[in-house]
Order: C-alpha cells, then sequence, then structure tokens
C-alpha cells in the first residue's frame, strides 16, 4: 500500500477546485477524510439498502486491503480563481489549502503537487456553444493534460483520476439512442465541436500514462469517468476512484475508464432537466415545436453565427450539439463501477433531487412560477 511521505496522512490535490464540482470534491474530501475507518460501514450500508454484490463483497472479503488505510490529512485545491468558500472547508482533521494557478503553468502545477498523494484533475474549459477558440481549447484540455500527467511524473504523485465526459462519445448530430449502454458498447462517436475533441485526447492521454514509472521510482496509476451530467452522486465515485487507485495501483480499474450515473430516472438529457426544474417549481412549456423547424433554426444560427466571426463571437445557445444531446436519449449502465470501484449511489434519487431543488431554488429565487423554455 502506498504512503505519504512523511506518514501524516494522505493530500489529494483537485485541480479545478473551485468549479461546480470541484467544490463538491473538495467538501466531500473534508468530510469522509477517515474514510478508510468507516469503509466497511458503508459497504455494509450499500449491501443491505441495495442488495448489491460489489457492496457485499467489500463488506465481507474487504477486497480493497485495510480499511483503515485511507486518512486524508490535506487538500489542495488548484485553480486559476480562488473561491473565498472553498479555503473555509478545512476541518480540524483535515486541512483546505488554496493554490492558485493554472494547469498550464509547469512551475506552479508542479509546486500545488509536491508531496501529493492522489490527483483529481477536474480542470477543464468547457464548451459546448463554441465559445472558445480550438487553440484555447486544446491548450488547457490537452495540453493542460499533459501537464497534469507529466507534473505527476516529477513529482512522484502515484494516483491520478481524471474527469472525463460522456460527450467524448456522444450522443452524435444524427440522434442515434445509448440505451444503457457500457463502456464496451459500440456507438457511431461524431466529435462535431473542438471542445469535445480535446476532452477525447486528455482521456486518451491520461489512461495512456497509466503504468507510467515515477521519477523517483514506482508507476502512476491512472483511470478516467465519463459523466453524464455533474449532478448526484458524481463526487461520490471520484473518491471511491481514488480510495481504489491507492489501494490497490495495480488492480483492474488501472488504466480504465468507467461511466458515472446513479439511481436517477434513465431519461433523455431534456427530459432529466425538465424533471428537476419543475420539482423547484419552474414550470416548462409543453409547446415543442416540429423538428424540422429547429432544424432550420440551428441552420440559420450557425450560417449568422459563421458570417459575424469576422466581426464578433456569436454563440447560438442552440447549435447541432447541443440540439443532439437534448434530443437523444443517452443512458449508461454503471455496473462496472459496481464491479471494480465498489461504487453504490450514496445519496438515493429522492435525496438527490431534492438537494438539487433547494440548490436551484437558492440561485433562481426570482423565476419561481415562471416559465422555462
Amino acid at each position: 500500500m502506498l504512503a505519504h511521505k512523511d506518514c501524516q496522512g494522505i493530500i489529494v490535490v483537485v485541480t479545478g477546485a473551485c468549479g461546480f464540482l470541484g467544490c463538491r470534491l473538495v467538501q466531500m474530501l473534508v468530510e469522509t477524510g477517515g474514510l478508510g475507518g468507516c469503509m466497511k460501514k458503508i459497504a455494509e450500508e450499500s449491501y443491505n439498502k441495495h442488495g448489491n454484490f460489489a457492496g457485499q463483497a467489500m463488506a465481507e472479503t474487504k477486497d480493497f486491503g485495510e480499511f483503515d488505510g485511507w486518512q486524508v490529512s490535506e487538500v489542495r485545491a488548484f485553480d486559476r480563481v480562488i473561491n473565498e468558500h472553498v479555503e473555509g472547508m478545512g476541518s480540524a482533521s483535515v486541512k483546505v489549502s488554496c493554490v492558485q494557478g493554472d494547469v498550464r503553468d509547469m512551475p506552479v502545477l508542479r509546486d500545488a503537487l509536491r508531496d501529493a498523494t492522489v490527483v483529481l484533475h477536474a480542470a477543464s474549459l468547457v464548451d459546448v456553444w463554441g465559445k472558445y477558440p480550438s487553440t484555447a481549447l486544446h491548450s488547457t484540455n490537452v495540453i493542460g493534460t499533459k501537464n497534469v500527467v507529466e507534473a505527476c511524473r516529477l513529482e512522484n504523485v502515484p494516483c491520478l483520476i481524471y474527469t472525463s465526459t460522456m460527450e467524448v462519445v456522444g450522443p452524435n448530430i444524427l440522434g442515434d439512442p445509448f440505451i444503457r449502454g457500457n463502456e464496451d458498447t459500440s456507438y457511431r462517436t461524431m466529435h462535431s465541436l473542438p471542445y469535445t475533441m480535446s476532452k477525447a485526447r486528455a482521456e486518451l492521454i491520461v489512461l495512456e500514462a497509466n503504468g507510467t514509472q515515477l521519477s523517483g521510482g514506482g508507476h502512476l496509476a491512472t483511470l478516467a469517468l465519463r459523466p453524464t451530467g455533474i449532478y448526484g452522486n458524481v463526487a461520490w465515485m471520484h473518491i471511491l476512484a481514488a480510495y481504489c487507485l491507492y489501494t490497490k495501483p495495480t488492480g483492474p480499474a488501472a488504466g480504465e475508464v468507467f461511466y458515472c450515473y446513479d439511481d436517477s430516472p434513465y431519461l433523455s438529457y431534456s427530459n432529466f432537466n425538465h424533471l428537476l426544474l419543475e420539482a423547484a417549481g419552474l414550470q416548462t412549456t409543453p409547446f415543442q415545436p416540429p423538428y424540422f423547424v429547429i432544424l432550420i433554426i440551428v441552420w440559420i444560427a450557425e450560417v449568422v453565427s459563421g458570417m459575424l466571426r469576422p466581426f464578433k463571437r456569436w454563440t447560438p445557445i442552440l447549435n447541432r450539439h447541443t440540439l443532439g444531446m437534448v434530443r437523444t436519449p443517452f443512458t449508461v449502465s454503471t455496473d462496472k463501477a459496481a464491479k471494480l470501484l465498489c461504487y453504490q449511489p450514496r445519496y438515493e434519487w429522492k435525496e438527490s433531487r431534492e438537494r438539487t431543488t433547494r440548490w436551484l431554488s437558492s440561485i433562481l429565487p426570482g423565476n419561481q412560477g415562471e416559465q422555462v423554455r
């Protein structure tokens, strides 16, 4: 089992720590800092609740080694812009240190990773509308990820978990459905945006880095997670993935990719969002124009956007990519994560929905009862 150099506990670096997912990762790392000590209890509760074989395996066989081996002492929140809220997330047993920097800046990145044991690489430039030039997406998502891998090698960080996205696979612009697909399900992937291409390349970089020899000896263990949306139990799967790589760096999960979902209803992206919005008291209009009308609107918007580009970058919200996302059934299975990461949702659908409803209500207080189109 790996151990931190000074034996005072594990140091976890979260890149993109002040983003939507990053904040939750920091918070959950603090909450479960002594996760190893209570992992058996969590596994038993998971099995009793879900009756899942993976939870049973953890509870009965201790497949991941000694449960008291995961003790986080420090979380380093790495981001370009520091959020004061994140700085105050520390506890008596888990310190939170904020480091301002960019994944494209190797010296600063190396300083942030020094003496760390695990990196959760969630930093990314997200752009499904074509707002940013392809060079900016490549620089942050591809070159930045290469830098993270190289910094891990140089600073002897043995575990790297990458936050990918389902969009490295689909949905495609043709609307081909993907129903309860798994990581081996064949799909006609068609990248129409620089963003999805950059995420696919970054994911491959991380997976191919698995087994890379570290400068001080030992090897780097990596894996990638593909959330279908940043919601529910995504952060929880990251914690389990980190625990898995830490306790079994050469185990079956190393070098693998996992879809990330939970017990939420299997719906299209659009219908799922409507379900959450309505739960928050936001009414959605039942009117929907014919599909060919929407296609014409999208085509006109993209033509106008292209004509304006020499003078002004105008990016319509609805394009071929976002249209494919909202209208295409794209649902995934997490059986692989259950088997190799012992994943079970920490939060059931009802609780996830209630938490999201409260959050939506807090950020859209003036929109209660209004129509959302």
